[in-house]
């Protein structure tokens, strides 16, 4: 028994120093990550391009394809699509759903890659706003730190609403309005169910999923709309009417 016990006590006592070590580490790494409040909400930011040498050789302001929305302004099913496409749990996880993670590290441990990333949607606003696109264990650990930053400071609803002011949506179109104006010449509130899940399509690729990328594109893109369109009936967000006739 006191064997035992001696074995139990030095397996909690290693655990403590892993978790204090991995602790020490992560803050380590990450010390110098600060949440820039500005990143989130100033829709209008300018982009700089610069010559080989890194001299600023123009600036090219993207104002005019950067309009923002509230979330008051779009229909529910628009806010919905989104949510059951990229994070069906946003609302009861507190920024990263630790399961999906541990799952994609098993994952990319057995391809040796980062091809899975389970990133919630409080971290891709993180990883649009504040970091590049560089798949490296301090990126990601940052995108962590930062993303827990953002719940604590943020509502849900905010951090939606933030999100779908920044996402790209390709054609340099910024957020869900610009996007509904490039591709479909119409106000964002004005969406249809499919053309909701259409633009959602285009997020996770816009080179390879936008539709004015040519045939190749548009099939890919259709095809990802019948998977969005999919998760919503799913999840209950539309009903089988509405996913039949969005479908169709």
């Amino acid at each position: 028994m006191k064997k035992l016990l001696g074995i139990l006590l030095t397996l909690a006592a290693l655990t403590a120093i892993a978790v204090a070590a991995g602790y020490a580490v992560f803050a380590f790494i990450t010390k110098d990550a600060k949440l820039d409040e500005s990143r989130l909400t100033d829709y209008s930011r300018t982009i700089t391009v610069c010559d080989c040498n890194g001299e600023e050789i123009a600036d090219a302001s993207l104002e005019a394809k950067r309009s923002s929305v509230s979330t008051e302004q779009l229909r529910p099913y628009t806010v919905n699509a989104f949510i059951a496409s990229e994070d069906r749990n946003f609302y009861s996880h507190r920024g990263l759903n630790y399961k999906r993670m541990i799952k994609a590290l098993f994952t990319n441990i057995a391809t040796h890659s980062f091809s899975q990333g389970a990133s919630t949607i409080s971290q891709q606003l993180i990883k649009n706003t504040h970091l590049t696109g560089d798949k490296t264990i301090k990126r990601k650990l940052t995108e962590i730190k930062l993303t827990k930053k953002l719940e604590r400071m943020y509502s849900k609803d905010e951090i939606l609403e933030m999100y779908l002011n920044t996402i790209y949506f390709g054609q340099q179109a910024y957020g869900v309005k610009s996007a509904a104006q490039t591709y479909f010449g119409k106000d964002v509130s004005e969406l249809t169910i499919a053309e909701c899940a259409d633009l959602i399509g285009i997020t996770n690729n816009p080179s390879q999923f936008g539709p004015f990328e040519g045939e190749w594109s548009r099939e890919q893109n259709r095809k990802r709309e019948i998977l969005i369109l999919d998760a919503m009936l799913e999840q209950g967000k539309i009903t089988q009417a509405e996913y039949d006739a969005a479908k169709a």
